[in-house]
Order: structure tokens, then C-alpha cells, then sequence
């Protein structure tokens, strides 16, 4: 029996009308899979997951899971003594608690407990994001120890015919920086003295590792390149040592450390600092910009004073100058982006490292760059550390942390200027 061509057409349209039906069945398997895809980045949005991802990575390197399980086990061994102390308590004398010995045994075990340096890295990760995460670093780490005695060593073994009183400077002020740094106690962090959180902490010893590094980098550079040293401009060979020390001695300030008895080397250096670098900002600042030099003025009246809440208001002053004074001696509308490298533009706008980055362009000197990067961000964080503290208005400690991070800030600005006046 043949079949008719009508039987022909039915057969060929129910197998269109079957695969369309099994195509429909496709794109609604997948609008559904697109609707539940896009619901659950309005529960939980891609870049958050990311950030989730990122902290989670960031903590196990920061806070390996071995070192949380021994810390999980040391308070476990904490909870075990307590309750057995508890059961054994009623049947000890209790007129041995009247003691001076047995008051201070307590406190005496918990000094010689292994220190927690990672101490509120949770409240970290949930309250300050990544960057803060990323800044939490190990207090002083030897690598930094090695690379101030590096560089002292490296200095030592620079020849320059004319400069060796410059270079032999440097040398003594590395020596002198990795002696302070050396004295600090390590253990209980970075500006432990200063009323401020663990997060602002951690920048001040991220930072204060960043310049060091930076100028060990540096001073490995002018043994690569001793000529350079000799051409370049007369600050270079003394700035990158103040920037150093007087960093070391605004952390020593403001951190628990050990006392030294012969401290004469480093207060010569200390006042030989003030005296060049203020004279310096006085002479200098004025003919800049004649405003700046009354924000200077004010910021120094303001500390004179000793008004309520001197320190803080100070300390906001000279950050608000130091990012006035960089602005005019870089001006953004006066630098080509092209010549800039892109990751110092984001968003059509020049980064402030592009801007250190065009002040020191002249110098020909990447390294030195990178040490003036570190700086003025080094001297930033100090500077809002002091801001963000809680002080005493009439505390000894408070004048002596306001002078030396002042002193610390001024060497900042100082370097600023001496660019700006070998650029024109």
C-alpha cells in the first residue's frame, strides 16, 4: 500500500512539532536555571562571594589552621586547670592568697603564656575588610633586622671620592635605626602604648616594614650604582636615612621596649634631624605656597597651646598639609597620563603614587622612588594612628609621641620640598 503524499507531510510535521516541543523544554530548563542563577546573585552577589573567598584564603595564611587548633587547645588546657584549681581550691589555706608571692602568681603565669599575636584577626576579617587583613602582618620580622644591618654594611663598603662623610652617615644611621628597632618587644606589636585599634596598629607596622625594606632596596641600588650617588642631588644622600630613623624612633615612642643606657648617638642624630629638617620647611614652605606655611604654623600653635583635644587636632592639620603640599609640588592637571604607568590612573584619575612617581621622574632612579612612596605612606599612617588615639591632654608620654611623629612628618614634607625644588 503506497503511501500518500498528505501521509508524507503528516509524518515529517509531527517530527518538526516533536522537536520544537523538545526545544521549548530546553529554553525553559534554561530560563529557569538563568532565573534561579540571578536570584541567587541578589542573595548573595558575585563580588561578595569573592570578598568571602578572598578572607578565607588571606585567614589561613595569616592564621594557619594548625595555629588556631593550638590555640583551641591551649584554652581548652586553660579551662582544664581552672576547674581542677576550683576542686582543689577549698582544701588550700587561704591565708597564703594574703602573699605578695601568691598574689602575683597568677599574673607571672599569664607573662610567661605564649603571646597571642594574632588576637582579633575575626574582628578584623568582619569589621575592617580585606586591606586590613592584608596589612596584618607578623610584628617585627628578622628579615627587616637583617636588611638595616645590610644596608649598613653595604654603605660601609661604598667608595665615592668627595661624598664619604654622606654615605657613612647613612651607614651610622642604619646602625643606629636597627639598634632602636632591635630594642622594641615584639611580642605585644607595634604602638602598643597608643590607645588606637589592632587594625590602625598593623598599618603602622606594615608601614614602618615597607620603608625599610624600601631602603634596604635602595642602598643595594647605590652599590649597584655608586656614580648615581655622586650625580644626583646633595638630599638623596641624606634624606632616605632620615625617613629611617626617624620612623624607628616615633615606633620605639609608642611601643613597649627595653631601655637602653647610653642613647647619646641616637639623640645626636635626633636633633641634628629637627634643627635641618624644620629650618629647611621654614625657609622653603613659604615660598611654595605662603598659605601652607600658616597651615604649618597653626598646626605647630594648635600643640602649643594645649588645648582640649590638642594632639588630635594637631595631628589632622599636618595630615590635611602633607596631602596640600604634595598636590602643589604634583599637580594632577599638570602631569600627562600617558607618560604614567596604568596602574597609577584609576578611573581617569592620578593616584598619589603617580604623583610621587612624576615628582621623582628627574632622579632616574626607580628605587629611590619606591623609597618615597614609602615614606610619605608611612608617614601618613603615623600621623592618622595619632589622629584616630585617645589621649590625655596633659600625659608626658602624649608630648613626647606628638614631637617625634611631628618630627616624623616634617621629614616627610621636607623630602617633598627638596623634589620639588630639583624638578624646577
Amino acid at each position: 500500500m503506497a503511501i500518500s503524499p498528505d501521509e508524507v507531510q503528516t509524518v515529517l510535521r509531527l517530527r518538526d512539532e516533536y522537536q520544537q516541543i523538545l526545544n521549548k523544554r530546553a529554553d525553559w530548563m534554561d530560563a529557569v536555571q538563568a532565573a534561579a542563577d540571578r536570584m541567587r546573585d541578589i542573595a548573595d552577589p558575585p563580588h561578595l562571594r569573592e570578598i568571602r573567598e578572598a578572607q578565607e584564603r588571606i585567614r589561613d595564611m595569616i592564621d594557619p589552621p594548625a595555629l588556631r587548633q593550638f590555640r583551641e587547645e591551649h584554652q581548652r588546657m586553660r579551662d582544664l586547670a581552672a576547674e581542677s584549681f576550683a576542686k582543689v581550691q577549698p582544701l588550700i589555706d587561704r591565708q597564703m592568697f594574703n602573699i605578695d608571692v601568691a598574689k602575683n602568681f597568677s599574673a607571672q603565669h599569664r607573662l610567661e603564656m605564649p603571646a597571642e599575636h594574632l588576637a582579633g584577626l575575626k574582628d578584623i576579617m568582619t569589621a575592617a575588610g580585606l586591606r586590613s587583613s592584608i596589612a596584618k602582618s607578623l610584628m617585627v620580622h628578622d628579615s627587616e633586622m637583617k636588611a638595616l644591618k645590610r644596608s649598613a654594611a653595604l654603605f660601609s663598603t661604598i667608595d665615592i671620592p668627595n661624598y664619604m662623610k654622606e654615605v657613612h652617615q647613612l651607614s651610622a644611621m642604619s646602625i643606629v635605626t636597627e639598634e632602636m628597632m632591635a630594642t622594641i618587644q615584639a611580642r605585644r606589636g607595634f604602638a602598643d602604648l597608643l590607645d588606637v585599634p589592632d587594625v590602625t596598629r598593623s598599618l603602622v607596622e606594615y608601614g614602618t616594614g615597607r620603608l625599610n625594606r624600601a631602603y634596604a632596596g635602595f642602598s643595594a641600588s647605590i652599590v649597584n650604582r655608586p656614580e648615581w650617588l655622586a650625580s644626583a642631588p646633595d638630599f638623596v644622600r641624606r634624606a632616605p636615612g632620615d625617613m629611617i630613623f626617624t620612623q624607628a624612633r616615633f615606633v620605639r615612642t609608642v611601643t613597649t621596649h627595653e631601655d637602653v643606657d647610653d642613647e647619646s648617638a641616637a639623640d645626636e642624630i635626633w636633633a641634628g634631624v629637627q634643627t635641618h629638617t624644620l629650618a629647611y620647611i621654614e625657609a622653603v614652605l613659604p615660598e611654595l605656597n605662603p598659605k601652607l606655611m600658616k597651615s604649618w604654623a597653626g598646626a605647630w600653635d594648635t600643640a602649643k597651646r594645649r588645648g582640649p583635644d590638642w594632639a588630635r587636632h594637631s595631628a589632622s592639620s599636618i595630615r590635611f598639609l602633607l596631602i596640600e603640599v604634595l598636590t602643589a609640588v604634583a599637580p594632577p592637571d599638570k602631569i600627562d597620563k600617558a607618560d604614567l604607568p596604568k596602574e597609577f590612573v584609576k578611573n581617569g584619575q592620578i593616584q598619589r603614587l603617580g604623583q610621587i612617581h612624576w615628582l621623582c621622574g628627574p632622579l632616574q632612579n626607580r628605587s629611590y622612588g619606591k623609597v618615597v612612596r614609602a615614606d610619605l605612606d608611612s608617614a601618613m599612617t603615623i600621623v592618622s594612628a595619632m589622629n584616630e588615639a585617645v589621649h590625655e591632654d596633659d600625659s608626658e608620654e602624649l608630648e613626647e609621641a606628638f614631637r617625634t611623629m611631628a618630627v616624623r612628618a616634617a621629614v616627610a614634607l621636607c623630602n617633598l620640598l627638596k623634589l620639588w625644588k630639583a624638578r624646577n
